[in-house]
């Protein structure tokens, strides 16, 4: 596996133990904390495309070295995603 994607997975192992703590609870689970329904690669892929990316690419603005060095990795993360996603 691609480090990005071993990241992910203990990341995601945080979030289900979350997950799994609310529900014992008989709380409703957190998005993205439900070891049943969550998808790795759709997760990535949302959390850059509706947080990490735009908030770069503002960031780009004040410091434009951004826009050279963070958001080429960001693409090809993401496009790493979409490649795990279709296998």
């Amino acid at each position: 596996l691609k480090p990005i994607v071993r990241r992910a997975e203990l990341v995601m192992m945080e979030f289900f133990k979350q997950g799994d703590a609310e529900a014992s609870l008989g709380l409703p689970i957190s998005p993205s904390c439900d070891r049943h329904t969550t998808v790795l690669p759709k997760t990535q892929i949302g959390f850059i495309k509706f947080i990490v990316l735009p908030s770069y690419q503002i960031m780009k603005e004040v410091l434009p070295a951004v826009g050279n060095t963070v958001l080429p990795t960001l693409e090809d993360n993401l496009k790493t995603w979409h490649e795990f996603e279709e296998n």
